[in-house]
């Protein structure tokens, strides 16, 4: 769903394969936006003004980042890198966020989507990255511990930069310096059964 709600995109099963397509919120009507022969479509995400689409392609093996503009003009990103490139998230200013292997293991990259523009890497993780995005100046992204999956939270910052392996894993402490990422967990909410409600209304009467 695009941010504005007038939008509605999802991936389709082509024989098999995948395509892009387009959902009329309205009328259930569909049309392709995106096809590529022998090639499948992951994980599309718009930007934050809706005008752009961002999507992983897997074609002869390999996953490359792809946009898809206003216009419905298509274009490759990181075709000519090597390795998997995948998960892609726009920041605000429309830059893409994305998770790849390109140096042997998967850590998290920034590109420019203008032409010839830059690809940097912002983030590292010893355990590796399988997703991640920016809030503000926090990248937050998943991993794994000794304990699975878990997310993970770091400063984000403008320069690329190698990530040493200390981590703090206590929620409760300062904030983490620059190259140092936060672990947390998600908690239950707190809640009472309708029996515990139940005896504490008694109690009230």
């Amino acid at each position: 769903m695009s941010p504005d709600g007038h939008r509605l995109i999802a991936v389709q099963k082509s024989g098999q394969y995948t395509r892009l397509i387009e959902v009329d919120i309205r009328s259930g009507n569909t049309w392709v936006l995106f096809e590529k022969e022998k090639s499948s479509v992951f994980n599309p995400v718009f930007s934050a003004n809706g005008g752009n689409i961002a999507f992983s392609l897997q074609d002869s093996g390999d996953r490359s980042i792809w946009i898809i503009n206003k216009e419905g003009i298509s274009t490759s990103l990181t075709a000519d890198i090597p390795g998997d490139d995948y998960n892609p998230t726009f920041r605000e200013n429309g830059t893409i966020v994305f998770v790849s292997d390109m140096d042997g293991t998967p850590d998290l990259y920034e590109i420019d989507t203008t032409p010839g523009g830059e690809l940097k890497k912002i983030y590292k993780d010893p355990a590796g990255i399988f997703s991640g995005l920016t809030s503000g100046n926090e990248i937050i992204y998943s991993t794994y511990s000794h304990r699975g999956y878990t997310l993970r939270t770091a400063p984000y910052a403008k320069t690329d930069r190698i990530i040493p392996t200390e981590y703090v894993t206590d929620q409760n402490t300062p904030d983490a310096e620059i190259g140092v990422s936060q672990e947390f967990t998600l908690n239950k909410p707190a809640y009472k059964t309708y029996r515990e409600i139940g005896r504490a209304s008694c109690r009230e009467r």
